[in-house]
């Protein structure tokens, strides 16, 4: 699994050591925290919302094969890329006939082209800037707002939410505004006890913290710098890049195209750290899944191949590195369920180990 239109590159698979890689109290295969998420769901009637940037496609991606992975038996229908920029359908057949929802939603400025859809007739410039102006979360949640409203009020059903919304923005003062008015929009939909027909709901949200990039950059960050990243791939014109004598496998993939993060500094996560933490009814409602640390030291993970794109953001799938995810969200969605066997306690490093 690439990214949207590219495959992980195999010849380079040998410069992928994080592939024979395991986290520690995680990983393991007769583990299947999301196949008991499923049916957590299905008995609550609640449908399954990721929301986000297009690692949110790969998650959902992730989400299937690791389905299948656990029951072959499991069917499915749906587009899994066609989230950007509003949302996308995968329709989960279980072997007992029940079937449950997952939507792919785009959660970032790409997600205001989809405000006309849900206007009779198309916008004029000035209407759609209005809209977006008086929208607390600057038009970016007003698509997945109306979603949502349609599976609370006329499918009658409750959502889990996993958010998160961080590598639309490059610029952290964009990021800056926009936050506040996304978690306030998230708080706000945890706390719809009823529907219109007076249907008792049990909405759920989480914020997804946004997983780590490694672009070779100046400071050491891994964020994306485009002015870098134009040279770097100059660079590789000049190159045959499958001439091995030149660029051998075992240093491709880093620090030849990725490299390890030497600055920890990471400014989207932790302002959306500050802002939940600030607000107590934050902190109760709207958990905080990691990932950050899971994604930090594996620059080789990512689909970077000189022969498609170039690309140190969106990762290779390995169902070891989704596997704290999976159990966060059986966790979140247990809460209100029956005790479940508590996986490694998040707020503790999750540490790699080699096969």
């Amino acid at each position: 699994m690439g990214n949207n239109n590219y495959p992980c590159y195999g010849p380079y698979g040998e410069g992928r050591p994080s592939f024979r890689r395991g986290i520690d109290g995680y990983t393991n295969a007769s583990s299947k925290p999301l196949l008991d998420l499923v049916n957590r769901l299905l008995d609550s009637h609640t449908t399954l919302l990721l929301m986000g940037d297009s690692t949110t496609r790969q998650k959902l991606q992730a989400f299937q094969c690791e389905l299948a992975r656990t029951d072959p038996r499991i069917r499915f229908n749906g587009n899994l890329f066609g989230i950007v920029p509003c949302d996308t359908l995968l329709r989960v057949y279980m072997p007992d006939k029940r079937e449950l929802h997952v939507y792919g939603v785009s959660l970032g400025p790409r997600a205001t082209e989809c405000i006309g859809k849900h206007f009779p007739t198309k916008l004029s410039g000035t209407e759609l800037n209005a809209i977006i102006a008086s929208d607390p979360t600057l038009g970016i949640a007003y698509h997945a707002n109306k979603l949502l409203d349609m599976i609370n009020h006329e499918q009658n059903r409750s959502v889990l939410v996993v958010a998160n919304t961080g590598l639309w923005y490059n610029i952290e003062s964009e990021y800056r505004q926009v936050m506040p008015g996304v978690l306030a929009w998230l708080h706000n939909r945890t706390q719809l006890r009823q529907n219109q027909f007076g249907v008792p709901l049990q909405n759920r949200v989480a914020w997804h913290e946004t997983l780590r990039q490694h672009w070779i950059s100046t400071d050491g960050t891994g964020y994306f710098d485009v002015t870098v990243v134009d040279a770097q791939e100059a660079g590789w014109k000049q190159q045959s890049l499958d001439n091995e004598t030149l660029v051998p496998p075992k240093e491709f993939m880093v620090p030849h195209c990725c490299q390890h993060i030497s600055n920890s500094s990471d400014w989207r996560n932790d302002i959306a750290r500050q802002l939940i933490h600030a607000q107590p009814r934050y902190v109760e409602q709207i958990p905080i899944l990691p990932m950050a640390d899971i994604t930090r030291d594996v620059p080789d993970l990512h689909t970077c191949n000189p022969y498609y794109k170039h690309d140190c953001t969106h990762y290779c799938f390995t169902p070891l590195m989704y596997q704290p995810l999976w159990h966060q969200m059986h966790q979140r969605k247990g809460e209100a369920c029956t005790t479940v066997d508590q996986p490694p306690d998040p707020a503790v490093e999750p540490r790699w180990w080699r096969h």
